[in-house]
């Protein structure tokens, strides 16, 4: 009887694994898979989701999903073959401890999860069944102890050459333990499927997905460093890359390290200090969306919102802020003036410590305070926010003029299509790579013109936050060339058909006062 089930069809599946188990011989194999089958989560997963502490493991798998490393082992299947494997070995051999409390979870966590009606099912039958899985053996052994001490592993991975197993197949894998006569009368159980090599070739193969199977991925619950930003806040936008690292990241590096001391040395201490301030600082944007929620009649929210507004904890955020801050505070120290004793350095830490952390406590404050403050009266306060992710800097580490300029454009370019949209309910799409150069070259030309020294503007740092930006503003730059033509040279019969379309937006979206503002405008 050779019958296959679409996962789709759970009811009649098990249905048809009675008949299955009617119609074997006494002495028929029956193999099971493990996970979502015989038990109803993936146990790599659950393993991963386990690890204690939480915080640098959720570090470390970030940075595996970040990095990738399967993909330099082979071009070919390389998720299916090295991604469980790398994770479950980077991380055990991290912090080796979690395969000993591992063991201790097991005892609960088998029975809890067990596939009761399958083990019901197969008590009836004439065989114990065999379990073959492409999860690790460290983590099966001891879920299948607790689950039932008679249930043997005919075919798992090993903690060191688990991708062996998937690169092989299961199906080969069963033939070498059982030999292909024995394997091929196999009754097979699974959900998977990538097992149809093993349900192609046994006689009696079923595929059926159990109805309280569920797979739940490592990082599916509990805080994430970053995770609001990019999914709660900013969903699908890349945020932290394009606006944090991309942006403001590069600002406190072009502003403050091109001219210290140790640059390297200071750009990676600013990407450290800066990522904790992120950590404090997303803590205001759920804060936000929350109270949005809860308090305006049209509250502006993401669509990740939902899912994501319980999974931020401000303890473990605070955690993971004061954690990153300690390498990158360090990293400062040597920066800017290297300690000549041990002594020395801990006095030199301990103070930029303490004052790192009331600036952190200080922007969660200005923050709360905009959160609690009418909508209509946010536009001065969010210039507030602004000067925390920048300009506040150079309480830690001096900048010259040009670095004060560059600080100063980062805040005007932000804070600026915010006033405009808090006083004016019109969100502008401002050409913000373009105006960081505008902004930039205005300050420091104003300053350089007053101080009556435009030699010092003429430097390798100007020069460099004129390449990065132009590079970055170059596609804004030439839609604003094309468009820059002479007047008297446009074709007569009023405003184009791009600044119609754009009035017309306006007062769909500002109704009444949309005549008076454009007005004002004209």
């Amino acid at each position: 009887m050779n019958t296959r089930f679409p996962p789709s069809e759970r009811q009649e599946a098990e249905g048809a694994l009675h008949a299955e188990l009617r119609g074997v011989a006494s002495d028929t194999p029956v193999i099971l898979d493990f996970d979502e089958t015989l038990w109803l989560r993936n146990s790599t997963e659950m393993y991963l989701q386990s690890l204690w502490p939480r915080l640098p493991a959720v570090l470390i798998l970030l940075a595996l999903e970040w990095l990738r490393p399967w993909c330099w082992l082979t071009r070919k299947d390389a998720v299916s073959r090295y991604r469980d494997w790398l994770r479950v070995l980077t991380t055990t051999l991290l912090m080796p401890w979690n395969l000993l409390l591992w063991r201790r979870k097991a005892v609960q966590l088998g029975p809890r999860y067990a596939n009761r009606r399958l083990l019901g099912m197969l008590g009836k039958g004439p065989a114990v069944p065999l379990v073959a899985t492409f999860g690790l053996r460290p983590i099966v052994e001891p879920l299948l102890r607790a689950i039932d001490p008679r249930l043997r592993l005919c075919v798992v991975g090993g903690f060191w050459s688990a991708f062996r197993l998937r690169r092989q197949g299961k199906w080969a894998a069963l033939q070498q333990v059982l030999g292909e006569q024995t394997a091929r009368r196999a009754l097979y159980v699974t959900d998977s499927a990538e097992d149809q090599d093993v349900l192609d070739a046994v006689r009696h193969p079923v595929l059926a997905r159990w109805p309280d199977a569920r797979y739940e991925d490592a990082l599916a619950r509990g805080y994430i460093p970053f995770l609001y930003s990019s999914r709660g806040k900013r969903t699908g936008k890349q945020y932290m890359s394009q606006v944090v690292l991309k942006r403001d990241v590069m600002v406190l590096i072009l502003a403050f390290a091109w001219t210290q001391p140790s640059p390297i040395l200071a750009a990676a201490a600013l990407l450290f200090m800066h990522l904790s301030f992120w950590l404090v600082y997303e803590i205001g944007y759920q804060e936000n969306d929350v109270i949005g929620e809860q308090c305006e009649q049209a509250p502006t929210l993401a669509s990740g919102y939902s899912e994501m507004r319980d999974r931020m904890d401000p303890a473990a955020a605070w955690t993971a802020s004061l954690s990153i801050a300690a390498p990158g505070l360090l990293l400062l120290l040597y920066a800017t003036d290297a300690p000549v004793s041990s002594g020395q350095m801990m006095h030199g830490l301990a103070a930029l410590a303490f004052g790192w952390a009331c600036y952190l406590i200080a922007a969660r404050q200005a923050f709360k305070l905009y959160n609690q403050r009418q909508p209509e009266s946010r536009g001065l306060l969010y210039l507030l926010l602004q000067l925390f992710r920048s300009v506040g800097y150079a309480l830690f580490i001096p900048a010259t003029t040009v670095g004060a300029a560059l600080c100063i454009a980062h805040v005007l370019v932000s804070w600026l299509p915010y006033l405009a949209y808090r006083y004016s309910g019109l969100r502008l799409e401002t050409p913000d790579r373009l105006l960081y150069i505008v902004h930039f070259l205005f300050i420091a030309l104003t300053l350089g013109l007053m101080s009556r020294d435009l030699a010092a503007l003429l430097t390798s740092q100007s020069a460099a936050i004129l390449l990065y930006f132009g590079w970055r503003a170059r596609q804004e730059a030439q839609i604003w060339l094309q468009s820059a033509g002479r007047i008297d040279e446009a074709p007569r019969g009023g405003e184009s058909e791009k600044s119609q379309g754009t009035n017309q937006e306006a007062n769909c979206l500002l109704g009444p006062r949309a005549a008076e503002v454009n007005a004002t405008i004209e």
